[in-house]
C-alpha cells in the first residue's frame, strides 16, 4: 500500500530492503495488463535512481482468473531474470509484495526507442548510417544468443524466446547502449511457467513470425524473424506487413480458401485478445509477404545487409539464420568493413539528427519524446507502428 511522508511529502509505493520507492507518475498500462509506473529509489538519506514498477493490485478475496494470470506472467518474467545477464538487457531488479499489491522492479531505460528513432529519420527524409543499422542489430543478436542459449541449474536449456522483440522494446542509451526490454511475455521451459492457454497471437502484431501468429509454435529462430522486421523499419522507415503495394482484396486473393480461413480465425483469435483493429492489417500481411517484397523493401540498402535481411525473414524458420550468434558474427563482419563504429557514435549520430531536423521536430512534439529520460512507451497491447 501507497504511504505518504504528509500532504506535500512524497508518496512512497514500498520500501524493499531498506530502500523506499516513491511515486513519480503512471505510464499507463504493461501488455499483460499490469499498471506501469514511474518511480524514484530513496534512502533516508539520498534520491538514488529513478526505475519502472509494473504493479498489480491484489484486492481481498478470491483473486480472478484474470489476477492470476498476471500475477503469474509478474513472477515468471522476475524468475527468468535470475538466469539473465546481459548488457544489452534491461535489468530487473526485484519484486515486491504488500498486503494488497504485487510489485516489479525494472531498470529505467533513458533514451529514445528505435520507434522514436525510425520517426526522426523519417521527419528529416534521411534514413540513418548503416553502420548504426549493423550495430543495433550486432548487439541485440549478442543479447539474444544469451537469451537463447540459458540453462538451469541441472544444464537443461530454458529454450527462452522473447516474443515481445519491436521497435518500441529495443531503446539507445543516452551513454549509447542498446537496450532490449520487458520479459513480460516471454517463453520458456521454465519449471512451473504459467503456460498460456488462449491459441492466440502473443506479442506486438506487426512484429510477430508467421509461425506464431498461424500455429503458435515458436522458438529462437522466432526472434530472429522479429530482428529482420527491426532491422529493416530501422533501415528504410517501411514494414514488411505493410506493403503499400497491396490491397486487402490482393491479399485475400494471393491465397487459398482454407489460408484465408485460418488468417480470419487469426484475426478473430488477436481481437479477442485485445489488439486493435490494426490486427487484421498485421496478420494479412504476415500471411501474404513474399521474397520478393522483402527484396523491393530492401533494396536502398548494401547488398551484404539486403543478404542478411533476405536470410532472416523467410517463412519457413528452417530457410532462415538458425542462431543469434551466427546472426552476429554476419553483422560484425560487415560493421567492420564499414566502421569503426560503436555507442558513442551511435549517440552523436542521433544528436546530429535531431539538430538537422530542427524545427520540425519541435511543431511534431517529437524532441521532447526523444530527450525524454523516461522509460520504453513499449508495453501498451494492441498498439503496433505503421509507416
Amino acid at each position: 500500500m501507497a504511504t505518504t511522508g504528509g500532504s506535500s511529502g512524497p508518496v512512497i509505493l514500498f520500501t524493499h530492503e531498506g530502500i523506499s520507492y516513491e511515486y513519480l507518475q503512471s505510464l499507463g498500462v504493461g501488455p499483460n495488463g499490469e499498471a506501469l509506473l514511474l518511480a524514484r529509489k530513496r534512502t533516508a538519506d539520498n534520491i538514488l535512481e529513478d526505475v519502472i514498477v509494473k504493479s498489480l493490485g491484489l484486492p481481498p478475496g478470491e483473486p480472478t482468473p484474470e489476477t492470476r494470470r498476471i500475477r503469474a506472467r509478474l513472477e515468471e518474467e522476475a524468475r527468468l531474470a535470475a538466469y539473465l545477464s546481459h548488457r544489452a538487457l534491461v535489468r530487473v531488479l526485484c519484486q515486491h509484495e504488500t498486503q494488497d499489491t504485487l510489485y516489479t522492479v525494472l531498470e529505467s531505460v533513458h533514451g529514445p526507442s528505435l520507434d522514436d528513432l525510425v520517426a526522426l529519420a523519417l521527419e528529416r527524409e534521411r534514413a540513418f548510417s548503416e553502420a548504426f543499422i549493423l550495430h543495433v542489430g550486432a548487439e541485440l543478436a549478442a543479447a539474444l544468443d544469451h537469451v537463447h542459449t540459458r540453462e538451469d541449474e541441472h544444464g537443461k536449456p530454458l529454450g527462452i524466446v522473447h516474443r515481445n522483440l519491436s521497435t518500441e522494446t529495443v531503446r539507445l542509451t543516452w551513454s549509447g547502449e542498446v537496450k532490449l526490454a520487458d520479459f513480460g511475455q516471454a517463453y520458456s521451459r521454465l519449471p512451473g511457467r504459467h503456460a498460456t492457454t488462449r491459441r492466440a497471437p502473443r506479442g506486438p502484431l506487426f512484429f510477430a513470425a508467421p509461425e506464431s501468429l498461424f500455429n503458435g509454435k515458436l522458438d529462437a529462430r522466432s526472434d530472429l524473424f522479429a530482428v529482420g522486421l527491426v532491422l529493416l523499419e530501422f533501415a528504410t522507415g517501411r514494414h514488411l506487413f505493410d506493403p503499400a503495394h497491396k490491397t486487402h482484396r490482393d491479399m485475400r486473393a494471393a491465397l487459398s480458401p482454407l489460408e484465408r480461413r485460418l488468417v480470419d480465425r487469426a484475426v478473430r483469435g488477436a481481437l479477442r485478445m485485445g489488439h486493435a483493429d490494426s490486427a487484421d492489417q498485421a496478420i494479412w500481411g504476415a500471411a501474404t509477404f513474399t521474397p520478393g517484397d522483402v527484396e523491393r523493401l530492401a533494396s536502398p540498402l548494401s547488398t551484404p545487409v539486403k543478404s542478411i535481411l533476405g536470410r532472416l525473414l523467410n517463412r519457413e524458420p528452417a530457410e532462415r539464420l538458425q542462431t543469434a550468434a551466427e546472426l552476429e558474427d554476419l553483422l560484425r563482419a560487415r560493421l567492420e568493413e564499414v566502421g569503426p563504429y560503436d555507442g558513442r557514435a551511435a549517440v552523436a549520430e542521433v544528436k546530429k539528427a535531431l539538430a538537422d531536423a530542427g524545427e520540425a521536430l519541435v511543431a511534431d512534439e517529437l524532441v521532447p519524446a526523444l530527450l525524454s529520460p523516461g522509460p520504453s512507451r513499449a508495453g501498451s497491447p494492441g498498439q503496433p507502428t505503421t509507416r
